[in-house]
């Protein structure tokens, strides 16, 4: 594995690199095009703002305190893919593929979705907002009952519920 660290990408056009195997440690991707192969790769403490990522792989890889801000990420691969808190905020997900990846320390509650692949039982530990939640239980054809939600509140003031 070729690991590049504390390294700056601003403006960057990776549209249709490879980068599998890759190791990237304390990195930023800022208003680049990455749809980029990062299949196999570990991702440590990095962090990726107005990235537009449509079609991106991070099939088998190991995202750890990774964020995604902002970041367009329609129809992304993230199959198979360790996460471990990582969190997407304000991102477009629609179409992102989250099959046999476990969500359990990932945040979502920011971002957006119409449609996503994922196993129901792999969203357990995930934090959603109220409005995910509901598409969910949609899914499993459930209703629910007001009081028996717990809320929390998150440091931005919006409330947020965890599926447990």
């Amino acid at each position: 594995m070729r690991f590049t660290s504390d390294c700056v990408f601003e403006n960057c056009d990776l549209a249709n690199a490879t980068l599998r195997d890759a190791g990237l440690l304390r990195c930023s991707f800022v208003t680049s095009r990455l749809t980029i192969d990062l299949s196999k790769a570990t991702l440590k403490h990095v962090h990726l703002k107005d990235c537009h990522m449509h079609y991106a792989s991070f099939t088998f890889s190991k995202l750890q305190s990774t964020n995604f801000t902002d970041c367009l990420l329609r129809d992304t691969d993230f199959v198979e893919t360790i996460c471990q808190d990582v969190n997407f905020i304000a991102c477009e997900l629609t179409g992102a593929n989250f099959s046999k990846t476990p969500l359990a320390s990932v945040d979502l509650p920011q971002s957006q979705f119409e449609q996503l692949t994922l196993e129901i039982d792999n969203l357990r530990g995930c934090t959603v907002n109220e409005q995910q939640a509901q598409q969910f239980l949609q899914l499993l054809q459930l209703h629910k009952k007001t009081r028996d939600w717990h809320y929390s509140q998150s440091l931005a003031a919006s409330t947020s519920l965890r599926v447990n």
